[in-house]
C-alpha cells in the first residue's frame, strides 16, 4: 500500500480507535462470562431445593447458560475481530 500522509495517518488512526473499543467491549463480555459461570455454578446447589420460578417451568440454570452462549459468542467474535484488526494494521503500517 502507498503511503499517503493525511490518508494513512487517518487509517491508521481508525484502526487503533476500533482496536481500543474492542478491547474494552472484549473485557467486559469476559467479565460477564465468569460472573454467569459463577452464578451456574451456586445455583446448581440451590435449584436441586427449589421448583422452578416461571410458568413455562425454565429454571434459573437455564436462562444462566442460555446467557452464557450467548456471551461466549460475543466474546469470541470480538476476539475475532480483534485479530482481523491487528492483522490489518500491520499490512497498513508497513512500509
Amino acid at each position: 500500500m502507498e503511503f499517503k500522509r493525511h490518508e494513512s495517518v487517518k487509517l491508521v488512526r481508525d484502526y487503533l480507535l476500533c482496536i481500543d473499543e474492542l478491547t474494552t467491549l472484549h473485557w467486559i463480555s469476559c467479565n460477564t462470562f465468569d460472573t454467569l459461570k459463577d452464578m451456574s455454578a451456586k445455583i446448581i446447589k440451590e435449584e436441586k431445593l427449589s421448583k422452578p420460578d416461571n410458568l413455562g417451568g425454565e429454571s434459573a440454570k437455564d436462562r444462566v447458560d442460555w446467557a452464557m452462549s450467548i456471551t461466549k459468542a460475543d466474546k469470541e467474535k470480538y476476539e475475532e475481530l480483534l485479530n482481523d484488526l491487528r492483522l490489518s494494521l500491520t499490512a497498513v503500517s508497513a512500509p
